[in-house]
Formats: structure tokens, C-alpha cells, sequence
């Protein structure tokens, strides 16, 4: 048997409407003919695009078939009637919509793509191109541009100039109120070298916009006295949107967090954590001198210790600063696995020491040691949001003169498999300050986002936190961060914060309260002037008070605020109370003063 195949002839087609045919075999495709509309509301442009197809010699039962690019028959049409040449106009599975801010000159440019890569008929084939199209809109909707530059001012002169450090490939998104939205809103291109970005906005229907800085910049970089963070605008164009960011040279800072609450005979998480907040690349090394009650498992851990000396851990980081991504995510933060040693009971209290080199120009040196004491519970909420200082007694009392607050958020996936992604959401109450919000550290990656202007979400995708049951350890999760409080708040002011955990698509876990309440002036003491040292502290029985003035009775406070023992001797014996955290309560002539202390 001999086979004759027809010949094939490929011709590119790169047309306007009804222009060049190409021909393959019997298969003709004559023209790509096109069809429009313009939405004026939606500031946009629909087209469609026509195949004309004639077929030579064709014959009952003849076809044809529409192949897209993944080689998927997208239709198929069979001549029934036998008729010869057989001619058919097949329209575009879709239509291609294009916005108006791409109208120059009141043309609309464009290329066309098709879903169809290919017509095939018998042996002959025939590869569809794009379609160029062009139209004159002349309803077209307007656009205007909003510019500016973003920079951190080093030299605090308000202005960009030699020693400032523009910021880089930064995409700078407006909130615009419209009368009706249109397809494409606005568009918006990275900050060049320089810090300058331009935003073309849709005019016609925009009622009002603000341009700001993006929210996750606004956790990093204080507010500045040069600029703004946000702009609201009513006209197009604007120039000279400039956002003038501080930035500190060096300010390393030392954290730590159990994923989850402690107790005995279970293993938990640690995590040490170091991050300079500063714009001044800095490296060095994170210690964490470890409690001598629990032991360290460096296979269970996530990040272990670069290496160990005695009862130290050490992990050496590199060039930590916050233009390179943010302090807190460009932080190096240790995972480690502990386990509590077979002495650890209910009511203990495990203590650890992180420290970090102080460099010669950070500007707050203090915050590079601290020291982190967990107690050992029995049962437990795993969702839950502390407060410190935490205050005395239940009211959580604290004098109006606390600078700031910090908050703990624990979360554990109590169900029956990993949860994918998780949100925090906290909403700040009246009496802090959202523009002092500063992030410590988080148990895993996390992007965080203000919903309003007191309204932040912490958003760990793709955490994939194992459940409880298969993973204890693994399973808790926490972020910290903290808030300056409003001054010279009155006496009884409450202080109240909670937190809504969404564990993938389910619903919410809310926390209980965190409360601090302000001091009356019997309450917690405010007068510097008064001396006051309660030593040792951490203690193992023995407590001895000193006071610049007569003391006229102490009192021993549980962490629920019940007075446990009176006394007016400047001695106190704690050797008979239970491993944990109590309240030293010195009552002199003049005033009142409170203590935490921690009985090992």
C-alpha cells in the first residue's frame, strides 16, 4: 500500500483583522477577525477574536479539531452535510480583557493570545499565532501617577543625600475608595536603586486614596518626624510622596520562649533568640547558659547549638540588620529540645541566661542579657497570651509609670493532624500605643500585617505545625512582641488584651484576658527615692530585706494574690513554700513596694 501525504506549507501569521491566509494541504485559515467592547465602567476593554477556516475537498464525516497547548482537544466539528470546500468561522474559546491603563494617545495596542494553539484536519495542520490588535477607545478612562522616593535618612537632615540608604526593589500598594472599581485599579512598580517608585492610579471613578508605607516596613522602622507614614490624597498626579524612614546604626536585642508551657517529664521547646534592629550590619554569637535541671537533646532540636562548653550553648550569626528583611525575621533564632531532669516536679521553676556580645556603639546595651524563668505546670491552657511585667495579684497591678508591656501569644495544635497555616489575630486595646509595636521573635517564620490601625494579623503560612498527639514538642508555636503603654493613665485603668488563634479553616481559639490593671498609690509604690533591695533573688529559702526606711510589715504574695505569711522582720524564710514565683510586699512610713522573686 502507498500512502501519499498532502504536502504541508507553514506560513507565520503575526496579523491585524482579516489580513494574510495560511494554507496547509485542503486546510485554509483565511483571517483572525476581531470583535470588541468597552466597559467605561470597569475601565476596560473586551475582545474576541474569529477564525474564518475553509477546507478543500472535504467530504461527510471530514473534521476538524481545535488543540490547545497542552495538547487537550478543546472542540471538535464534523461536516454531516458533505459539502465541499467547507467553510466555518470559529470564534476564540475566551476573550481577552485588557485595562485602559495601557490606552496611549486613546489606542489600545494589544496582543490577542489564544487558547488554541493548532487546528488539525486529516494530516494537515495549521499553529495558530497571537492576534495584534488595535482600536482607537475614545471613552477611555485616565490615569495619573502618584511619585515619590523611600530612603532612611542616617544623617536626620529630612532629606536624600550622600550617607542616606534608599530602599530597593519595594512595591508601594495605595488604598483607593471608587465609585465603581474598575479592572484594574491602579499599578505599581518596585523602588529602583535610588528609592523612587512611580503608582498610576485610575482616575475617572477614584473618590480618595492614601499611599503608605507597607505594612510589614511599619514593623521595622520607627515612625520619623520628617514624614508621614501614610498620605491621603483626592488628585492626581502628586509628586514628592516621599516616606523618610529612621533607622538606628546598632541595636542588638536578646529574647527567649518555650514553644508552649512546661512540666515534668515531658519535653519541650527553647527558643534563644538574637536581632539587631539597627541598619548596621552586625555578627557575633548568642549564648544560653541552660538550667542545671534539664538535660539537652540536640537530635530532637530544630536549630541546634553550634557548639556546647559546659552547660553553655553557643550559636555564632553573621551580619544581622533590618534592611536586609526585617530584625525579626532576620534574626537568628535557636530551636532546641529540652528535657526536665527526674528531680523536676509540678511548681518548679527552670531559669535561663541568654546573652549576646554588646558591640561598642548599640545603643541600648542592656537589653543584650536576660534572663528567662518558666515555671513547671501540671494541666494547662496551651492557647494562651501572657503579660509582663505581669503585675501583682490577679488585678495584675503595675504603676502608670511602666514604660512598656510585653506580650507573649502561645498556640498548640491540639488536633488530629498538622495544621497548615496559621493566623494570630490580636486587636490592641485603647491604652497602647500601635505606632510603639515592636516584634521580639516568633517560634517559626511569620509575616505580620495590620488589618487597621489597631488591628494586627501574624500570618505563619505554610507552617505545618504538627498535631499534639504525633508531635508533642513540635506542636506549640508562640510570637512575642512588645507595646509601650499610654502615660499618666488613672488609678484602677484596666489593661486588657486577648487574642483570636485560627488553626487553618477553623474557628477561632481565644485566648483569655492578659490584664495589668494601674496602681493605686497604696498599691505598688512609685517613689524612686526609696531604696529597696530583696536579695538573693532567685533564692532557695532564705530572703533578706533592705530598705532605706523603717520597715513596717512585709508581706509573702502567691501568684494569685493570696498573702501566704506577714511578718516585720527584715528576714523571710521561704524555705517551707513550694518551687516558683512569689511577691515580695514591703510596707515602709511612706510607701508601699512590690517584688517578683523566684524560690528554686
Amino acid at each position: 500500500m502507498i500512502i501519499k501525504f498532502k504536502p504541508i506549507l507553514f506560513v507565520a501569521l503575526f496579523t491585524s483583522a482579516g489580513l494574510s491566509a495560511q494554507t496547509v494541504g485542503d486546510l485554509n485559515h483565511f483571517s483572525m477577525t476581531s470583535s470588541y467592547n468597552h466597559d467605561s465602567t470597569s475601565c476596560s476593554t473586551s475582545m474576541m477574536v474569529d477564525h474564518n477556516i475553509l477546507i478543500m475537498n472535504s467530504f461527510i464525516g471530514d473534521s476538524i479539531k481545535a488543540i490547545d497547548f497542552s495538547g487537550q482537544v478543546l472542540f471538535a466539528l464534523e461536516n454531516t452535510s458533505g459539502v465541499t470546500p467547507w467553510n466555518l468561522m470559529i470564534p476564540m474559546p475566551d476573550f481577552w480583557t485588557e485595562s485602559d491603563i495601557v490606552i496611549s494617545g486613546g489606542m489600545l495596542n494589544t496582543m490577542v493570545p489564544s487558547m488554541i494553539n493548532k487546528f488539525i484536519s486529516g494530516p494537515d495542520t495549521v499553529y495558530i499565532a497571537p492576534h495584534f490588535f488595535s482600536q482607537l477607545i475614545t471613552d477611555a478612562c485616565s490615569y495619573g501617577t502618584v511619585t515619590g522616593q523611600v530612603f532612611i535618612d542616617n544623617n536626620t537632615n529630612c532629606t536624600y543625600n550622600a550617607g542616606d540608604s534608599a530602599i530597593f526593589s519595594l512595591w508601594m500598594y495605595p488604598q483607593i475608595n471608587f465609585i465603581n472599581t474598575p479592572y484594574i485599579p491602579y499599578y505599581s512598580g518596585n523602588t529602583d536603586i535610588s528609592g523612587n517608585y512611580t503608582i498610576n492610579i485610575q482616575e475617572s471613578w477614584m473618590v480618595d486614596y492614601v499611599v503608605s508605607v507597607p505594612s510589614i516596613y511599619q514593623f521595622i522602622f520607627p515612625n520619623s518626624l520628617c514624614t508621614p507614614l501614610s498620605y491621603s490624597f483626592s488628585s492626581l498626579p502628586q509628586t514628592g510622596v516621599d516616606f523618610v524612614l529612621e533607622c538606628a546604626d546598632i541595636d542588638t536585642y536578646v529574647s527567649g520562649n518555650t514553644g508552649g508551657n512546661v512540666h515534668a517529664a515531658l519535653p519541650f521547646n527553647f527558643y534563644p533568640a538574637v536581632a539587631n534592629i539597627g541598619c548596621d550590619q552586625v555578627s557575633g554569637t548568642l549564648k544560653l547558659v541552660l538550667d542545671p535541671n534539664v538535660t539537652y537533646n540536640s537530635l530532637g532540636s530544630s536549630n541546634p547549638a553550634d557548639y556546647i562548653i559546659g552547660d553553655t550553648l553557643y550559636w555564632d550569626y553573621v551580619n544581622l540588620n533590618n534592611i536586609a528583611g526585617g530584625a525579626y525575621w532576620n534574626s537568628l533564632v535557636g530551636g532546641i529540645e529540652l528535657m526536665p531532669n527526674v528531680s523536676v516536679v509540678t511548681g518548679d521553676v527552670l531559669c535561663f541566661e541568654i546573652i549576646t556580645a554588646v558591640p561598642g556603639n548599640d545603643i541600648e546595651p542592656l537589653n543584650n542579657t536576660t534572663t528567662i524563668c518558666v515555671p513547671v505546670v501540671a494541666a494547662y491552657d496551651p492557647n494562651i497570651k501572657e503579660v509582663t511585667p505581669a503585675g501583682t495579684g490577679v488585678e495584675g497591678f503595675i504603676p502608670a509609670s511602666t514604660p512598656k508591656l510585653k506580650y507573649t501569644i502561645h498556640f498548640q495544635n491540639t488536633g488530629t493532624a498538622s495544621a497548615i497555616n496559621v493566623k494570630v489575630i490580636d486587636t490592641l486595646e485603647a491604652n497602647l500605643l500601635p505606632a510603639s509595636f515592636h516584634i521580639l521573635s516568633s517560634s517559626h517564620n511569620m509575616i505580620p500585617e495590620w488589618l487597621s490601625p489597631n488591628v494586627v494579623r501574624f500570618n505563619f503560612n505554610n507552617i505545618n505545625l504538627p498535631d499534639s498527639t504525633s508531635n508533642e514538642p513540635d506542636s506549640h508555636g508562640f510570637l512575642e512582641f512588645e507595646i509601650d503603654m499610654a502615660q499618666g493613665l488613672p488609678e484602677g485603668t484596666e489593661i486588657k488584651n486577648q487574642a483570636d488563634i485560627y488553626f487553618d479553616f477553623n474557628p477561632a481559639v481565644t485566648t483569655d484576658n492578659a490584664l495589668n490593671t494601674i496602681a493605686f498609690t497604696t498599691g505598688v509604690d512609685e517613689n524612686k527615692n526609696s531604696a529597696l533591695t530583696i536579695y538573693p533573688n532567685p533564692t532557695n529559702g532564705l530572703v533578706y530585706v533592705k530598705s532605706s526606711e523603717l520597715i513596717d510589715k512585709v508581706e509573702v504574695i502567691d501568684l494569685n494574690g493570696k498573702v501566704i505569711s506577714t511578718s516585720i522582720s527584715k528576714t523571710i524564710d521561704l524555705s517551707d513554700l513550694p518551687k516558683g514565683i512569689y511577691f515580695i510586699k514591703v510596707y515602709t512610713q511612706s510607701s508601699i513596694k512590690t517584688e517578683k522573686l523566684v524560690k528554686q
